[in-house]
């Protein structure tokens, strides 16, 4: 398992300009919509990167990665949009006011800190999703902070390779705008193609289903069954597993299931927000994700978590409520069927 975070590359729009504190709504606008200066880098491209939507990381992930997939979770923490005096300072001076402003509680047009730490615990579950579909996981992000190097640290402690890298640019006497990378955890590596990939084994059927318990065991053998038997793919992580459903040349999650001695404990998971999953591949409005989802906690058997939703397998399950799991299960195995993947479009 290697989890690679970068650094976005620097902005067209800098923080080092100068701007009336009236103007820092502006400013943060411009911010958000900007891409970057640099256009090519040479490296060898990752098949995979996870991006936030912001122009900035988007355009940073083309640089190192063939397949980019967006999610709107890996943004950083909002910027504050406040209206300051009609004093000239750089763009910096006022981000740094106004998100102190901010980790005191205020909130303008903006996700509050406690918003902010809930997404953070949301970016957990998807990485942990992430996980079951792959061995290697690049995420281009915003600022490698010291919580980020210290939370790095402490994962490279309990085996998990971790590296950290930022993009650092400067200027050659002709001018020249040149790039250079950074490796500021994980130094021992040389380069990224140079760090050797430690992957956690995979569980098996077999030892999956002896890790059970008495309450989950007999709703997993018949998940299982039930994939088997309908011919849909099952990919198995370190840990668990994720159900899909065959779309061309795509396999697409509809749920995941984790074992008792998981971070997640004995229980299944929706895939419908998260990377992998329904709304990551298939071109189906969120409004029918949203409705999936009330969906799935109108059955009584699961509960939010995040923007996922989950079941506790921690007591006996009636022949209803797990008919009412797979119900639910065919209804989005019936959206993903109707409609086509991202990208794609689907013949009247």
């Amino acid at each position: 398992m290697e989890i690679i975070l970068y650094r976005h590359a620097e902005p067209v729009v800098s923080n080092n300009e100068i701007i009336s504190g009236h103007n820092f709504p502006q400013w943060v606008q411009r911010y958000n919509e900007s891409g970057i200066f640099i256009r090519e880098i040479k490296v060898e491209k990752e098949e995979v990167v996870y991006t936030s939507d912001l122009g900035r990381s988007i355009e940073t992930g083309r640089l190192v990665g063939r397949k980019i997939v967006q999610n709107s979770l890996f943004r950083e923490a909002e910027i504050p949009l406040i209206k300051f005096p009609a004093i000239r300072f750089k763009a910096k001076f006022w981000l740094f006011i106004s998100r102190s402003l901010w980790l005191f509680g205020l909130k303008t047009k903006c996700e509050s800190f406690k918003e902010a730490k809930q997404r953070a615990k949301q970016i957990v579950e998807n990485i942990d999703l992430l996980l079951l579909e792959n061995q290697r996981i690049v995420i281009v992000g915003q600022t490698i902070t010291p919580e980020i190097r210290q939370t790095s640290s402490f994962l490279r402690n309990k085996g998990i390779r971790v590296t950290c890298l930022e993009f650092t640019f400067f200027k050659s006497n002709d001018g020249q705008r040149l790039l250079s990378t950074d490796i500021v955890i994980g130094k021992e590596a040389a380069s990224i193609k140079k760090i050797s990939t430690s992957s956690q084994p995979k569980i098996t059927k077999v030892e999956f289903i002896e890790s059970l318990d008495k309450f989950g065991k007999p709703v997993f053998e018949r998940v299982i069954e039930f994939a088997e038997q309908n011919l849909y793919p099952i990919h198995w992580g370190a840990k668990g597993f994720s159900l899909n459903v065959d779309k061309g040349e795509s396999h697409v999650a509809i749920c995941f299931g984790y074992p008792p001695n998981s971070v997640y404990k004995q229980s299944i998971y929706t895939a419908l927000h998260g990377p992998g999953g329904l709304l990551s591949k298939i071109d189906v409005p969120e409004e029918t994700a949203i409705e999936l989802g009330q969906d799935a906690q109108a059955t009584g058997i699961f509960q939010p978590a995040g923007r996922e939703f989950k079941c506790i397998l921690n007591r006996e399950f009636s022949t209803i409520e797990i008919e009412k799991l797979f119900s639910w299960m065919k209804n989005v195995i019936s959206t993903v069927e109707e409609y086509g993947l991202k990208g794609q479009r689907v013949n009247p």
